[in-house]
């Protein structure tokens, strides 16, 4: 369910706390799909770039280039998703909350030139695929939706405040990134609702779960770019 990994101290703390309440709370379609998540992560947990976003030690240069790589991405999911959710029977996805194209843009707009990135070939990756899948395995595309909100909406919420206080610390413009119009936890509960909405064959629900592996290896891919920034 996470887009990043976060690992030790509280963090860790507050990660099982929440994997626990998943488990208990949510339906058989969530409950499969973290499991098969939780057997991706490993990789994600032994990078020592995250660990540098947890001790204060990103740079600048590379916060940006986070962004820079998740923007577009973000872009054609908020435009081809909606209604590929709705034609499978999902209406309590709460897009508009959700949607976070106009945070990227000012996160953008405040990075100075002086913080320039070279284009992200995993970014690009990533986006070949989702225009592929939402032309070819529509219900697959909604895999990369989850991982990449589900992960904003609970790892997201503790690696925010870190990635803010590198940026703080070094005089730049707070991230908007991970703030979200309204209780987190209720944004979260409407976004498992609508999955679990989802009206999929049984063969769909397998590449579902096995394209959200996916989902995965290319956010951990892009955390390996990052780090050569």
């Amino acid at each position: 369910m996470h887009s990043f990994s976060l690992s030790g101290g509280a963090l860790n703390g507050q990660r099982d706390s929440s994997v626990a309440s998943f488990q208990v709370s949510h339906g058989p379609r969530l409950q499969r799909l973290h499991r098969r998540l939780a057997e991706a992560h490993p990789e994600s947990e032994a990078m020592g770039f995250l660990h540098q976003f947890l001790d204060g030690r990103a740079t600048p240069r590379q916060i940006a280039g986070l962004i820079r790589g998740l923007a577009p991405g973000y872009r054609l999911l908020e435009a081809l998703a909606p209604p590929i959710a709705k034609a499978f029977g999902s209406t309590a996805i709460p897009w508009p909350a959700l949607m976070r194209s106009d945070a990227l843009d000012h996160d953008l707009f405040c990075f100075p030139g002086s913080l320039h990135t070279p284009p992200s070939g995993v970014s690009k990756e990533w986006q070949r695929r989702i225009r592929m899948l939402a032309a070819q395995h529509p219900h697959c595309l909604l895999a990369h939706v989850y991982v990449r909100y589900g992960g904003d909406l609970l790892d997201g919420q503790g690696l925010g405040p870190y990635v803010n206080l590198s940026l703080q610390a070094a005089a730049y413009e707070l991230l908007l990134f991970w703030d979200f119009p309204y209780s987190v936890s209720l944004l979260r509960e409407q976004f498992h609702a609508g999955f679990e909405q989802l009206q999929l064959t049984e063969q769909q629900d397998d590449e579902f779960l096995d394209e959200a592996v996916n989902a995965c290896h290319l956010n951990q891919s892009l955390l390996v770019e990052l780090a050569s920034f």
